[in-house]
């Protein structure tokens, strides 16, 4: 299986696993700003609330291979960042996160304000907005807006 393949498929299996469980359970769900992060501690997500809108912001330190751009690496960090309801932006992201930390284990959901986000085995962190939309993905070794930046960082 190709690592496009594979992408796939593991978004494909996340995707399908959020819509089946209708995003993250009463269980899971938590109150004020959550900051979810996998188990290896180097992919993480910022749910805020900000100007009455959710706001997530992922980082990944992986991603530096594929964003050169974001140096030093002492000050700047591969994110995406989707801001309320608008389209996400691939950036190198200068400013910490501030929300509660939360560990997700693979196959996990946690849910922030409406956000669903979910790990998956592979080490990344998938997004899904209030409606249960795609709008964010942060891995091992890229980040982006899509499912296929699980395995292309060409995505961005």
């Amino acid at each position: 299986m190709t690592g496009r393949t594979s992408g796939r498929v593991v978004a494909a299996t996340v995707l399908g696993g959020a819509l089946l469980a209708g995003g993250a359970s009463e269980a899971s769900a938590q109150s004020g700003n959550v900051q979810f992060i996998t188990t290896g501690g180097d992919v993480r997500c910022d749910v805020i609330m900000i100007d009455g809108g959710p706001h997530v912001t992922c980082v990944s330190e992986g991603a530096r291979s594929t964003m050169p751009e974001c140096t030093p690496p002492q000050e700047k960090i591969p994110a995406v960042q989707v801001l309320g309801s608008g389209p996400g932006d691939v950036l190198c992201w200068n400013q910490g996160l501030v929300g509660t930390p939360r560990v997700l284990h693979p196959g996990t959901l946690g849910n922030a304000h409406g956000v669903t986000v979910i790990a998956d085995p592979l080490g990344g962190l998938h997004v899904l907005s209030p409606a249960l939309v795609y709008i964010a993905y942060a891995g091992p070794n890229t980040v982006g807006t899509s499912p296929l930046a699980v395995s292309s960082a060409s995505s961005r």
